[in-house]
């Protein structure tokens, strides 16, 4: 049951209807696919074609998206609505474990962040993940989505496909019919890498918070106040409950797994990725390139920002005064219930994050591999 929302109160009114009802937000993303696939079917490009030339056109629904978007529309708007509830449940109990530090500070922790997710939702984390894919997009693939114009000045990629010889198709519509089937089709892109960007800024601002405004009872605007200044209004402390392994933060170890999962997920991705244009094209692409150099700032930012105010302030053993209570438990920092579990999951990001650095200073300096 969600008594206090947190998340609702900040994301809006989409966002909260796509919480409540992850279902319905599958049904409209299957929508938006068969309406791609209708589009393509009327314009002649839904399976292979031939073009005036004679040369063979792969179709939509016989390349990659035609599979892909199939299963990746529905499963993510799916989990993400369902991802956002379950974050949503996992701050319920976060005002049992954190608590005002003192008298002064009237608002409950779960208002405290809510009040601070709202604004940074607003001002940053919309923005940032709308903004992010249409750009990349527009930079990596904006020459074949403005395909169907037949640029002189732009040209499309060297792809032999519905994307760049739509117009081909059939001379009964005109080329700006193709367009807007281009830009429907990478609007789907758009969408999946949205729900990407929005869920890693998401949860790292929560936990981030959670970590540093909370367990360490440390405002983020302290770490720039000079020496003497007067202290935050607002502080809050930790009320560990020994009597639990994981003192209780039970309810945050789904976000924290699905936050590690999520950095696990990025780095894997952008790897096999440049693995595939290495063997496949003898090179990264530019997409593929500019994958690259964003995540590699993804590891270094979520380390400083969650998993060192994690592991900083997380009690390192059971209190002295507390050992001779009966049911009271020595703490377990780790989230996925062991320790050799954690360094491995740790060893395999910081491995695949190195790969990706020395490829993306092999873009920088081509010299190192002379």
């Amino acid at each position: 049951m969600i008594d206090k929302p947190i998340l609702r109160r900040a994301i809006g009114l989409i966002h909260t209807r796509w919480l409540l009802r992850p279902r319905k937000a599958a049904v409209v993303a299957a929508l938006w696919y068969a309406a791609v696939l209708v589009m393509a079917g009327i314009l002649g490009i839904f399976s292979t074609f031939r073009d005036s030339r004679g040369r063979q056109i792969v179709g939509f629904a016989d390349s990659h998206w035609g599979p892909l978007f199939l299963f990746a529309m529905p499963a993510t708007a799916f989990l993400i609505g369902y991802y956002l509830r379950v974050m949503e449940n996992a701050f319920q109990s976060i005002d049992e474990v954190v608590i005002p530090s003192s008298e002064k500070t009237a608002r409950r922790f779960s208002e405290f962040i809510s009040g601070r997710l709202r604004y940074a939702w607003m001002s940053w984390i919309f923005p940032v993940s709308l903004a992010v894919p249409i750009v990349l997009t527009l930079i990596a693939d904006g020459r074949d989505i403005i395909a169907p114009l037949r640029s002189q000045a732009i040209s499309p990629s060297k792809e032999i496909d519905w994307s760049t010889f739509t117009y081909s198709a059939s001379p009964k519509f005109s080329p700006l019919w193709y367009l807007g089937f281009n830009l429907l089709a990478w609007s789907m892109q758009i969408f999946l890498s949205y729900c990407a960007v929005l869920i890693i800024l998401l949860t790292t601002f929560l936990l981030g918070m959670v970590f540093r405004h909370g367990l360490g009872g440390r405002a983020v605007a302290e770490l720039l106040m000079p020496p003497g200044a007067q202290p935050l209004p607002e502080k809050y402390v930790p009320l560990w409950n020994f009597k639990k392994q994981r003192c209780g933060l039970e309810k945050l170890d789904v976000v924290f797994g699905v936050f590690v999962a999520l950095i696990i997920a990025v780095l894997l991705a952008c790897s096999v990725s440049i693995l595939a244009n290495v063997y496949q094209k003898k090179g990264a692409d530019l997409g593929s390139a500019i994958l690259a150099f964003g995540t590699v700032f993804l590891l270094p930012a979520a380390a400083l920002w969650v998993f060192q105010p994690y592991f900083t302030n997380f009690p390192k053993s059971l209190p002295v005064e507390l050992k001779d209570q009966p049911g009271n438990m020595e703490p377990s920092p780790w989230p996925f219930g062991s320790e050799k579990v954690a360094w491995g999951t740790i060893v395999a990001a910081w491995g695949l994050w190195i790969f990706l650095v020395w490829n993306v200073l092999k873009v920088i300096f081509p010299g190192l591999t002379d």
